[in-house]
């Protein structure tokens, strides 16, 4: 039986200023290509994310974090996509995920976002611009004792690059790929079944790549035996 997966939506505004709670299609179509079934995970709260700031959001009641809590137990894996902001919704489904070990794929934005990750702004001037349209932006170095080397068999990889900011640290999750300018790549959890953090966007390269299309096949595989 093909394993159910989550995409945590994000807000979008149209062209015709029509209010979206989105899921990516890149994100949908790499997860049908390897063997899942994507669905929507939706933010529970009666709220237009889109044009309310953060203060104006009131927190999450016991039973908006139900209603969420029983979305995730639909899924047998999640992946939380890449994007602009961040919410405590977000926050509550990456610490679900964490505390009952369920198999994630956090991309870009979401990887920064990691419970025990320093979220900051990368201004060192001097390195390369990471916010990119390319296919191919830079390399990236994998240890080799890490879950990527384990998918890839390879130190090295060319990756996309779409993001403006990045983590100066990464507590209580090991580091495992790092560009030649010292930003982090990449991260994941010990002692966990799968989560993975990505600073680049595997799912945008599922038809042009091989490589990047293994990352999202083994995410998809590691949910089956949940």
């Amino acid at each position: 039986m093909k394993p159910i997966i989550g995409i945590v939506s994000r807000p979008l505004l149209r062209d015709n200023n029509v209010r979206l709670d989105a899921v990516n299609n890149m994100s949908r179509r790499a997860i049908i290509k390897n063997g899942g079934i994507p669905i929507g995970i939706l933010p529970t709260q009666n709220i237009n994310y889109y044009d309310t700031s953060g203060e104006d959001i009131p927190a999450l009641t016991e039973e908006e974090k139900e209603e969420l809590i029983r979305q995730i137990k639909l899924c047998d894996g999640i992946l939380l996509q890449g994007g602009n902001r961040w919410f405590e919704y977000d926050e509550f489904i990456s610490s679900y995920i964490i505390e009952h070990d369920i198999p994630a794929l956090f991309i870009c934005m979401s990887m920064q976002h990691l419970p025990f990750v320093d979220y900051a702004k990368y201004q060192n001037k001097e390195v390369m611009d990471h916010k990119s349209d390319e296919d191919y932006k830079h390399t990236i170095n994998i240890d080799k004792n890490s879950v990527l080397y384990k998918i890839l068999g390879k130190e090295v990889l060319c990756v996309n690059s779409f993001h403006k900011y990045a983590i100066t640290e990464s507590n209580k999750t090991n580091v495992i790929a790092t560009s030649p300018d010292g930003v982090i790549e990449a991260i994941e959890y010990p002692n966990k079944k799968f989560i993975l953090g990505l600073q680049w966007h595997p799912e945008k390269m599922i038809d042009i790549d091989d490589d990047e299309n293994k990352i999202i096949k083994y995410f998809i595989d590691m949910t089956k035996s949940q």
